[in-house]
């Protein structure tokens, strides 16, 4: 029963490596990155520059989770998983 397990779960952590990519940013410490950036005294245009790249880089990763994902033995609901 383990083995079947273990085989069910592939596709999920196939799925998770995915997101591999974005762990820094997922990741990011809110706090120091807003003392980091304010120490750069970037001009409006650059912090709208910065803004937009954030919303796009957001809105892709939540683009990329599922409403569920069937695994056969599990059923994953991601309905309420959001990035905060």
């Amino acid at each position: 029963m383990i083995a079947h397990m273990a085989e069910a779960v592939k596709p999920l952590k196939t799925y998770i490596r995915l997101f591999d990519c974005y762990v820094e940013f997922l990741n990011t410490d809110v706090s120091e990155y807003a003392r980091s950036y304010e120490e750069k005294n970037l001009t409006l245009a650059e912090d709208e520059v910065e803004i937009q790249r954030l919303q796009e880089l957001r809105a892709k990763i939540e683009d990329m989770i599922p409403c569920e994902i069937n695994l056969g033995l599990y059923l994953v609901r991601c309905s309420k998983v959001s990035i905060q």
